[in-house]
């Protein structure tokens, strides 16, 4: 899904914000509810000053009832009155009982009191008669809600500002934990830590798939190639310097030699002979550097294929004259979006490393087979093949044949194992595969090794 991250924080802040209002609207409805009731010490307060009005009137003391409701003003600072009420029906009219004997001037002290009126409510006790009814405006110290202006302010400020602070800490959570793994796995990789890596497919994230886990995902291919890259220089680096040493000694020596005074064309020649050597060494190796640090994509040419290997067959043949190089083509084939200095150099490795140890009079074969959508290329020597085990290293930088391939005894080793390796990897510059197998024959002796290289036809 594109945008995953933005939909995750639109529901998140969403399913927020019904929360948010939700929960506000609730506990608000619930303080009010609580708070706009009278509480029970002051109804039962209430209900005494009541009782104790109905007592000194149907004792007749008027006088001392007078006194009394004067006193209970004074102490309440409200008013309070003792009245008697009475519903006379007009034409013919009918009023149900209940309405008549439940017939009240004011609130009873259980019901719920408006937190929204300014003016106290009048508060009726009735009397035992049904008729006598004891009234008295609420005092003020026995209005509820007298902290529901602060409840407000505490609803309406705090919680929103509780509810939307915790939902900031989801959000950044949400949004730093797998960002303090990409810093933490950066910070690893700068200081050396090529193995740093994010967690992006375990942990807290692992059930994510948004833009910051793609993000760690691409850290991680990109600290995975460099990590490779910086390997691989280091061994390129490593393996460069060893090669460069026997020849540099070797000159060393040489040139003692004629300071000493020989200055025969034969110590000339091998002087010659090693910076040649040196040349190709480095001249190779900044190619394979090129080819490994860059990986790049030789895909702008169209390359004819068996003319191209015809070419490099010719050729073969004046450097090797003892071997015979036959190649074998059913059709013409055309390879699109490739490119053929790369193919050129890539298959003049493979068949000079075929015929390298291949024996006089033995045969090296060139077998080109259509696929499809792809070709095949087979280059077979009569060899004595590589140990199974090391089919892959020999595709390494500096990896020298002699270590896993027998060569005709009057060839003298020439080379520094930079030939395979760089032909595999032009191979994969214009989208191909290289692979090398042994050939056995019938009895399961080996008789060869066989090069196969896969070329794609279009891109």
């Amino acid at each position: 899904m594109k945008k995953q991250l933005l939909w995750v924080l639109c529901v998140v802040f969403v399913i927020g914000a019904l929360i948010l209002f939700w929960s506000v609207n609730l506990i608000t409805e619930q303080a009010e509810q609580s708070m706009s009731y009278i509480s029970k010490s002051d109804q039962q307060t209430l209900i005494s000053y009541g009782r104790k009005a109905e007592t000194l009137y149907q004792a007749g003391q008027e006088k001392i009832l007078e006194r009394w409701l004067q006193e209970l003003r004074i102490k309440e600072d409200t008013w309070a009155a003792v009245v008697e009420s009475s519903i006379e029906v007009k034409a013919g009219s009918d009023l149900p009982l209940h309405y008549t004997q439940g017939f009240s001037l004011g609130r009873s002290v259980e019901w719920k009191i408006h937190l929204y009126f300014k003016a106290n409510p009048t508060m009726d006790i009735p009397f035992a008669d049904g008729k006598t009814h004891f009234l008295i405006q609420l005092p003020a110290r026995m209005r509820p809600g007298n902290l529901y202006p602060y409840a407000q302010i505490v609803l309406q400020v705090g919680l929103p500002l509780i509810l939307l602070s915790a939902l900031a800490i989801f959000v950044y959570g949400y949004l730093m934990s797998p960002l303090r793994q990409l810093q933490r796995a950066t910070r690893a990789f700068s200081q050396g830590e090529l193995d740093a890596r994010t967690q992006a497919s375990s942990g807290f994230i692992g059930w994510r798939n948004d833009e910051i886990t793609r993000l760690g995902v691409t850290f991680n291919d990109m600290a995975s190639r460099t990590a490779r890259l910086i390997r691989q220089q280091r061994e390129l680096l490593s393996d460069l310097s060893h090669e460069l040493r026997t020849p540099l000694a070797r000159l060393g020596l040489a040139l003692t030699y004629m300071e000493q005074g020989a200055r025969d064309e034969k110590t000339l020649r091998r002087i010659r002979w090693e910076l040649q050597g040196m040349e190709a060494l480095v001249e190779d190796s900044l190619t394979l550097g090129w080819l490994t640090n860059e990986e790049p994509s030789l895909r702008d040419e169209s390359v004819e294929l068996d003319a191209l290997l015809d070419v490099i067959c010719q050729d073969a043949g004046f450097e090797y004259p003892g071997r015979i190089i036959e190649l074998r083509s059913e059709a013409e084939h055309v390879l699109h979006f490739s490119n053929q200095r790369a193919l050129s150099q890539a298959f003049e490795n493979l068949v000079r490393n075929a015929l390298k140890h291949t024996s006089p009079k033995s045969r090296v074969e060139i077998v080109i087979i259509d696929r499809g959508e792809s070709v095949q290329v087979d280059v077979q020597d009569e060899g004595n093949g590589v140990p199974t085990e090391l089919l892959d290293a020999i595709f390494r930088p500096f990896f020298q044949v002699s270590q896993s391939r027998s060569q005709p005894a009057e060839q003298e080793q020439k080379g520094y194992g930079l030939g395979l390796a760089i032909a595999k990897r032009q191979i994969q510059a214009v989208g191909g595969q290289l692979v090398a197998r042994n050939r056995y024959d019938a009895e399961g002796v080996c008789i060869g090794l066989i090069m196969t290289a896969t070329l794609p036809k279009f891109c």
